[in-house]
This record gives C-alpha cells, sequence and structure tokens, in this order.
C-alpha cells in the first residue's frame, strides 16, 4: 500500500504531482513562498498565471521589466504595481490588487508564524 503523507521526502511523486496541479494547492504554496521572500519570483510568476485576465502576456512584461531595471521578477512585479507605468492598461488594476492582496496575506501568515514561534 502507497503512503498518503505529502512529506516531500517520503511521498509518492504521482501523490505531489497531483496536488500540485490543483491550482489553489499551487496558490497556498506560493503565498508561503511568498511569507518566507517577499521578491519570490517563482511564487509571483505562479499567482500572475494563476490569476484570470493575467498571464502570458502579463508575465512577458514583467520579465521585460525585470531585465530593463536589473531586478528580479519578483521585485519588477511589485515595482509595477507600486509605481506609475503605463504598459498593463486594463490589467494594471487587476496586477494592483494581486500584489496589495498578496502582500497582506503573506505578511499575515508571516506574523502568524512569528507569534506561534515566541510562545
Amino acid at each position: 500500500m502507497q503512503s498518503l503523507s505529502l512529506d516531500p521526502l517520503t511521498a509518492a511523486p504521482e501523490l505531489v504531482g497531483r496536488e500540485l496541479k490543483n491550482p489553489d494547492n499551487r496558490r497556498l504554496l506560493a503565498l508561503l513562498r511568498i511569507a518566507v521572500d517577499p521578491t519570490d519570483s517563482l511564487a509571483w510568476r505562479t499567482l500572475l498565471k494563476l490569476t484570470p485576465n493575467l498571464g502570458r502576456a502579463s508575465v512577458r512584461r514583467v520579465h521585460e521589466h525585470a531585465i530593463s531595471s536589473a531586478s528580479n521578477f519578483g521585485e519588477a512585479l511589485i515595482s509595477l504595481a507600486t509605481e506609475q507605468f503605463a504598459g498593463f492598461g486594463a490589467q494594471r488594476t487587476l496586477l494592483q490588487r494581486l500584489v496589495a492582496d498578496t502582500v497582506a496575506a503573506s505578511d499575515s501568515v508571516r506574523n502568524t508564524l512569528n507569534a506561534a514561534g515566541d510562545n
């Protein structure tokens, strides 16, 4: 009988793969990664791709901004959401909401984890 453990060291690869196909699980993992590192490029890219009406073109624009500003993807995304930038048009509001909501949620997770560590 196969283990149902989600421990990455003991879990069956197909079980982990199946769980990571679920967009909600990928969002949660990305949020937790951002709670640890607010500029985690892979986590931000994952969230951007999973957000309706933001996708490949948005990822490309953020990537281009990262290159031109010599920053990583996460830093570029945060900067685009918080500074004046005309390159996103109608998606700008979605981008701003994604970043604001994610930063607030990851701050909450980080504060909860820190408080639990203090006990």
